[in-house]
């Protein structure tokens, strides 16, 4: 039985992804030093760029390796970053943050574009890589499009995950329109466009292919290309097989004179 246990646990990737959740409440865990390698972030003109300004190449795709979700308290110099941050466990729900900023003195709040808001509010971070030259970068985010870019590709990723453990997109990326109450504008989109086997995420060991020239586009340093799900997975049953009529028709013949041939054995019998 420990060892049915230990097999289980074992198999779980303990990246995040698996155990993510944007539900509200919890308790707190703090850790400092999230951000890696290159910060992204969604421009005003709708383009991917670099903290320092410069804009990714449209069409740019990086493979999603961390979901870190937090909770952050800034100061009054937002420049200089978060003062404190909270890192929700996998799974663990987000806590009730404006009831965090309610139970603050007035005079700790910060000035917004809407008058004074709490310093704390709920910040994800996506960790990316690129699959060749292993190149890091993060995109923190606090707004409402970024939070429903992270939820649908995590929402996708469970699906996937369902069928293929471990399994890691390659994400494209791009930006999508967004309803909001002043009309409308793009928010930040993740299209998945491929899926890796990240190694340590698969509980089987995932080969390392060298890139060639005439593989380069499904050679990956990260590990092997998944598989897509068919459709019988989907269906988890056997697909069925439809006869013609003409088939079913001579079936139904047999039958009948299996019968017939049964009748006539018991009247002779008698």
């Amino acid at each position: 039985m420990s060892n049915e246990l230990a097999n289980t646990t074992a198999s779980v990737p303990a990246d995040g992804l698996d155990g993510y959740t944007d539900e509200v409440s919890g308790a707190e865990t703090r850790k400092q030093g999230l951000i890696r390698g290159t910060l992204l972030r969604f421009s005003n003109t709708a383009e991917w760029e670099t903290k320092d300004g410069e804009v990714l190449d449209q069409g740019t795709r990086l493979v999603l390796i961390e979901v870190i979700r937090t909770v952050v308290r800034w100061g009054k110099e937002k420049d200089k970053g978060p003062v404190e941050t909270v890192v929700l466990d996998p799974g663990e729900k987000f806590p009730d943050v404006e009831e965090w900023n309610n139970a603050l003195d007035k005079s700790e709040w910060l000035e917004g574009l809407n008058g004074l808001r709490g310093p704390w509010t709920i910040q994800q971070i996506a960790r990316l890589v690129d699959p060749r030259t292993m190149v890091q970068f993060s995109f923190p985010t606090s707004t409402t499009g970024g939070a429903i870019a992270i939820r649908d590709v995590m929402d996708s990723i469970k699906a996937m995950r369902r069928f293929r453990p471990g399994a890691t997109p390659i994400v494209e990326l791009t930006s999508t329109f967004m309803k909001t109450k002043f009309g409308g504008r793009q928010r930040p989109h993740f299209i998945i466009r491929d899926w890796v086997g990240m190694p340590g995420n698969d509980p089987r060991p995932a080969a390392l292919p060298a890139p060639t020239a005439t593989a380069q586009s499904k050679s990956f340093a990260l590990g092997d290309a998944v598989k897509p799900v068919t459709l019988q997975e989907e269906l988890n049953d056997e697909i069925p097989t439809f006869e013609s009529p003409k088939e079913n028709n001579l079936k139904t013949k047999g039958v009948a004179a299996k019968q017939r041939a049964a009748k006539k054995a018991a009247q002779a019998s008698t």
